[in-house]
């Protein structure tokens, strides 16, 4: 495992520019296996306004081995979207990343992709300083993973930064498949943005707040911070079911303030499996609003993923998954993209429900996440308008 940081990166790899090979391609001794950072260009326009895209080339990580979820290679890239524009308020609009070989162009299986996330990291300027009840926690605003490698905010919608606020990009590989011969990949990411003062109007901002299903490795029962006394299962649905943790070096468990213990990444046996997880405390709602987006990540044997209102009676959205045919992997995760939105509540219960059928015969790990981008209704972007 490696992680990297652009600032020192690029210089050198500018200085192992690509040449050419006897056919005419890249020579193999010229390709820069090292992070580089490319400045904005230009690609497209929204309401009159151009729409940039930034482009990271992680470093190349060497698949020598079967690597489920969350063991592969993987890198850490830290840099600022725009630093010799900012400091200025830029919408970020979409994010994409693509498998490639060495050279950055010749694209690979998506198989091979565990996730790409995009994170805010703490300090002056961050996206924390905007006046929001809607704020991630993590500071993850995207992730992408096997079975969704483009993410597109609909018209008139985007997630707020700050040009000169440093970003960090998380990558990992994943290998279900290939055990006879190491090859080496990296991941081509793009971020996609436009900048305030060029916008006509402004964009709707979106903040994204993410759920997941969990089970149950320590404690009474699998009711997520709710206290004993107030449990009710007709309001509060059935819980986590008990369970393994997947037990990787990166860790998913979760300790609520009630002494339970939870897994975000647990061991799914063979079989189906339906799981049920209480999120009204990690939704977190301070105020009735709509998600205009929601993506979702899963692993391969997950048959969905489903955001379900328990006081309602009922399904907020449901994403289902596409298993690659002869192979261990997701070939399609759903998503939801929504410029009417759907309502979420306040005094709302909600759920999370995941089902997976392990069909291997093996022992498979899990995770079911929804990514869900909410209307900030409180979010006032004055002070940092030019």
């Amino acid at each position: 495992m490696r992680s990297a940081t652009l600032v020192a990166v690029v210089l050198l790899a500018a200085a192992a520019a690509p040449g050419c090979g006897p056919r005419g391609g890249p020579a193999d001794r010229a390709i820069s296996r090292l992070p580089i950072e490319k400045p904005p260009r230009a690609t497209a326009s929204l309401q009159g306004a151009a729409v940039y895209s930034k482009e990271i080339l992680t470093e190349t990580y060497t698949i020598d081995r079967i690597y489920k979820s969350m063991t592969g290679p993987m890198g850490t890239l830290r840099f600022e979207i725009d630093p010799g524009a900012g400091p200025e308020l830029l919408w970020i609009t979409g994010f994409d990343a693509v498998m490639t070989a060495p050279d950055g162009e010749t694209e690979m299986s998506r198989e091979f992709m565990c996730h790409t996330n995009l994170s805010i990291r703490p300090g002056p300027g961050v996206l924390y300083e905007f006046p929001t009840a809607l704020q991630p926690s993590s500071g993850r605003l995207f992730t992408l993973a096997q079975g969704q490698l483009s993410i597109r905010l609909p018209p008139g919608f985007g997630v707020p930064v700050l040009s000169n606020q440093t970003v960090q990009v998380a990558a990992q590989v994943l290998n279900h498949n290939i055990a006879d011969h190491p090859f080496e990949v990296r991941h081509r990411i793009s971020i996609e943005f436009v900048r305030d003062r060029d916008l006509a109007r402004p964009l709707t901002p979106l903040m994204p707040r993410a759920v997941f299903g969990m089970k149950l490795i320590g404690g009474s029962d699998g009711y997520f911070a709710l206290r004993a006394g107030e449990i009710d299962a007709k309001l509060h649905g059935e819980g986590c079911q008990v369970g393994v943790d997947a037990g990787t070096q990166y860790s998913a468990v979760l300790k609520d303030d009630q002494g339970r213990t939870f897994s975000g990444h647990w061991i799914v046996k063979p079989g189906r499996e339906e799981n049920h997880t209480l999120v009204t405390r990690l939704l977190a709602l301070p105020y009735d609003t709509t998600p205009h987006y929601v993506a979702a990540h899963l692993h391969p044997f997950a048959e969905s993923v489903e955001l379900r209102d328990l006081t309602g009676g009922t399904t907020v959205y449901t994403s289902h998954a596409r298993q690659v045919p002869d192979r261990v992997g997701l070939a399609e995760v759903e998503f939801l993209s929504s410029a009417e939105g759907i309502p979420l509540y306040k005094d709302h219960q909600y759920e999370v429900v995941s089902v997976y059928d392990n069909t291997s015969g093996v022992d498979q790990d899990a995770m079911a996440t929804m990514f869900l981008y909410l209307a900030a209704k409180d979010l006032d972007l004055a002070r940092f308008r030019r």
